[in-house]
């Protein structure tokens, strides 16, 4: 199986959730699937799961409220939500508790996959501490740390601390944002999940270039995938 990670799909919509785990299945993860919060808490529980994929709407027990349990119980866990009604205020709320990924709904194939590609590379991340794996210079490291001794008493400080830290690095591999979550004892799924969001920050080093490929709806209908690959 991929990496033996164990996924957990939560949703109350059957054919959402038979998808996702067909999806992943495919991808040679382990998943379940279960359809409210409340069975979801019990698995998570009495099994071991390395990532959670959750809708947020769900009619009995929402997802905010399993993302909050979870994350106070069980915070090594990966979360990914998937939803289709992802408003700015909504987000905002399920990033307090900190989540990884999101995906809207009906989801892209490419891009659920992705979403969880890149929680499986928080949880790997998870294991090391303070970028153990990464070799960078002392000096850079030093900087790093005097941004987030500047900002350690500011409230809602991780957005400019990755700013300054991709400056320093160029790119957010897992140690680092390790070591920025620790510095601002904050969850590590807080800072991931802003990483993940937004598109100005990489986990890998980039190129000389950037190519763009448009991964929406419209864009998928006419083929974007084909010129992806």
């Amino acid at each position: 199986m991929k990496e033996n990670i164990n996924i957990l799909v939560v949703g109350d919509d059957p054919i959402i959730t038979m998808s996702a785990e067909r999806v992943l299945k495919a991808e040679g993860y382990n998943v379940e699937g279960v359809h409210s919060a409340k069975e979801a808490m019990h698995r998570i529980e009495h099994n071991n799961y390395d990532l959670v994929l959750t809708d947020l709407t769900m009619l009995e027990a929402g997802g905010i409220s399993l993302i909050r349990w979870t994350t106070q119980f069980r915070p090594a866990i990966g979360i990914v939500v998937i939803t289709g009604a992802l408003l700015q205020q909504t987000i905002r709320e399920a990033l307090k508790p900190g989540i990884n990924a999101h995906t809207m709904r009906p989801f892209i194939p490419a891009a659920l996959k992705d979403a969880i590609n890149s929680t499986t590379k928080w949880i790997r991340g998870n294991t090391l501490e303070n970028g153990q794996g990464e070799e960078f210079p002392p000096t850079k490291l030093a900087e790093l740390d005097k941004v987030i001794h500047q900002y350690r008493e500011v409230p809602n400080s991780a957005m400019p601390v990755l700013l300054r830290a991709r400056e320093i690095f160029g790119y957010l591999p897992p140690g680092i944002q390790q070591r920025i979550a620790k510095g601002l004892n904050i969850y590590p799924s807080e800072i991931s999940s802003i990483v993940s969001f937004y598109s100005c920050f990489r986990t890998k080093p980039g190129g000389d270039h950037t190519i763009k490929v448009c991964r929406g709806s419209s864009c998928y209908m006419k083929g974007s995938e084909g010129i992806l690959s």
